[in-house]
């Protein structure tokens, strides 16, 4: 299927090429080691093109031990011996010898800031660079950022590394965000750092919250007052200024976030984070005290959460009678479905690559116990979908469509990640495969989109033959912290885009 979407004219076919462009060019990046492995690749690249380099990059994460910078600042000689000889790199001398340097100057800097992600990103204090491009052609090889940092390395004793390389490094990372505006990429990228420069922010909001969180008041056994899940209700807890000590932290974290260039309105960016987790996510009580707890005992939630948001955004994008899809929405990475490791009720099926890598998997494992999935629908363009909606409204009236089939625009099916396995009706809660996938699906990254008893919170009837790939991380993460609800997990996190 041909991509509908409008991409940078980076003039190539390469598959690695353009994959590199859709899913890592321009993705800010936070971790000291792919920041090496940047500057490893990009010095290497001057003056052969970076397809070469792309081509060469998993010899290279080989030859220089995972981009290690501490190992390869104590290569010896007969380590640079080795990768003179190596065919699978570029075998400069001068290239090899910048990069082991390089290595030990980058340690330096590691020192001195804490790490080499804070030295760089200081330079545009800490916000990226959002081009104004329309095409590839204005997009200029050096800007007066990529001197200032180009000149601060070479004091600091960097080598191979000029400010048009250093220009390169700004777009690899997310520094600068040089995708032209019409590509699809730039706004994505763009919404990937504001998601992304919250980290910091919100290490000091989980402080406030779990020191709050404590004195909220207390019973005899430790916990805290409130209703029956243990949370303070409105009336007891009354205005968050209200709590005892809490204007007085809120203040001290806020001066800290301020600091550190955060948010403009400190104070208030606090208070209104606190207001939201309870509120506006729409998270039960239980739920989110269940979460708060876990915080209490380690970072996990967070540190799971974040690793999340760097998956592909369709796969947490919250789709419901509420929220649609963008209009025109396409997937552009559609593949048909072969029978063989399951069987197929039509022809014509298809799903996203991701999803049907996920699908193989899951039935190879299912096969291994006496299970074969036999696949009944999966995607549905904006235009099927209205017929199946207009069938269901035809078949039932509009009020009972609504229950059980999504209007054109806000249906799971328009992302290509969802299957509804066969029969497609209330008997498949019955058979054998529905037990299995409802102790395993999530293993393989797939979630039940309506569960039984929530129809109030999703919008449509139980169905028990629907799941969506939601990947492992998060369908993980649903479990552990969201009672195995989909919805209120893609809540959480629409609720946290929005905020931003």
């Amino acid at each position: 299927m041909t991509s509908q979407k409008k991409s940078c004219d980076w003039n190539t076919t390469s598959e690695l090429y353009l994959e590199y462009h859709d899913k890592e060019w321009g993705v800010p990046v936070f971790d000291d080691k792919k920041h090496f492995e940047f500057l490893v690749l990009e010095s290497a690249q001057a003056g052969l093109s970076w397809l070469t380099i792309l081509k060469k990059r998993e010899n290279y994460r080989k030859a220089y031990d995972g981009f290690d910078p501490k190992k390869v600042a104590r290569y010896s000689e007969k380590k640079k011996a080795a990768l003179l000889a190596n065919p699978g790199i570029i075998r400069n001398r001068l290239k090899i010898e910048a990069s082991i340097n390089n290595a030990k100057h980058f340690l330096e800097i590691q020192k001195e800031y804490g790490s080499f992600s804070r030295y760089i990103w200081s330079f545009p204090k800490g916000k990226q660079i959002n081009g104004d491009w329309k095409t590839l052609s204005e997009i200029p090889a050096t800007t007066p950022l990529s001197d200032a940092i180009s000149a601060d390395l070479r004091k600091r004793g960097f080598r191979f590394l000029g400010s048009t390389i250093i220009y390169a490094h700004l777009q690899a990372t997310g520094i600068v965000n040089d995708h032209i505006t019409s590509c699809f990429r730039h706004k994505e990228v763009k919404r990937s750092f504001s998601l992304n420069s919250k980290v910091l922010g919100i290490l000091a909001i989980l402080l406030v919250f779990i020191l709050n969180f404590s004195c909220m008041g207390k019973k005899d056994n430790n916990l805290p007052a409130g209703n029956e899940n243990g949370l303070p209700t409105q009336d007891q807890a009354g205005p968050l200024q209200e709590l005892p000590d809490l204007a007085d932290t809120i203040a001290r974290f806020s001066r800290e976030l301020a600091r550190k260039d955060i948010h403009p309105d400190s104070e208030a960016y606090v208070e209104d984070f606190l207001r939201w987790f309870f509120g506006e996510a729409g998270i039960p009580d239980r739920i989110a005290y269940k979460a708060a707890t876990s915080v209490l005992e380690s970072p996990a939630f967070f540190m799971e959460f974040f690793e999340i948001l760097n998956q592909d955004p369709y796969t947490y994008f919250l789709v419901d009678k509420k929220h649609p899809l963008p209009d025109n929405y396409e997937p552009d990475d559609l593949v048909p479905l072969k029978a063989g490791k399951f069987l197929l009720a039509r022809d014509g099926l298809l799903l996203r690559k991701i999803a049907l890598d996920a699908l193989e998997e899951m039935a190879d494992a299912a096969a291994e116990d006496g299970i074969t999935f036999t696949i009944g629908s999966t995607y549905r363009s904006a235009e099927y979908q209205a017929q199946v909606y207009a069938r269901e409204v035809e078949a039932y009236g509009r009020e009972t469509a609504d229950r059980q089939s999504a209007r054109p625009g806000t249906s799971q099916h328009q992302l290509g990640l969802v299957i509804d396995f066969s029969p497609i009706d209330d008997a498949f809660v019955n058979t054998p495969a529905s037990g299995w996938l409802t102790q395993n699906a999530g293993r393989f990254g797939f979630s039940l989109s309506f569960p039984d008893g929530y129809e109030e919170v999703t919008g449509y009837r139980y169905e028990s033959w629907h799941y969506r790939y939601v990947g492992k991380d998060l369908a993980i993460f649903i479990n552990n912290y969201f009672e195995g609800i989909q919805q209120y997990a893609l809540q959480f996190i629409n609720a946290w885009q929005e905020q931003g």
